[in-house]
């Protein structure tokens, strides 16, 4: 299982490596919503990111990833892209659900990337009504 789990990091860092910001954060967020184990979403996160996940205990990495997936947003789109060298931010778009009235809002996300090892990872999101682009 070890070695699988090895093996698809790998493969998925080779073809991260290629991709740009706004398109490694897509197929994050599509993972995030359809992932069963939390292993998945590693090859997208920046080393802090994996450090966090790491040292929760497995009880706890299966709930926040339900959490993920409960609280993302839906139909989401990248708006504005920001890059200065290995740093990137990403300003989205998309629907959530209003816990309280179960409609349908638009939200605005913030994401902020690193590159690694010539890999953009996903380092820190943030939604909310007040994330609009500048």
């Amino acid at each position: 299982m070890k070695r699988l789990l090895v093996t698809l990091i790998l493969t998925t860092v080779a073809v991260l490596a290629a991709d740009a910001p706004a398109d490694v954060y897509l197929k994050y967020h599509k993972t995030v919503l359809s992932a069963d184990d939390p292993a998945a979403l590693l090859p997208y996160l920046s080393t802090g990111g994996r450090q966090k996940l790491a040292g929760m205990p497995s009880e706890q990495r299966v709930q926040v990833l339900g959490l993920m997936k409960a609280l993302a947003a839906r139909n989401v789109k990248v708006v504005k892209t920001q890059i200065d060298e290995d740093k990137a931010m990403l300003y989205l778009q998309g629907l959530t659900k209003n816990l309280l009235n179960d409609r349908d809002e638009t939200s605005y996300g913030r994401v902020e990337m690193v590159r690694e090892a010539g890999v953009w990872k996903v380092d820190g999101e943030h939604w909310g009504s007040d994330n609009k682009p500048p």
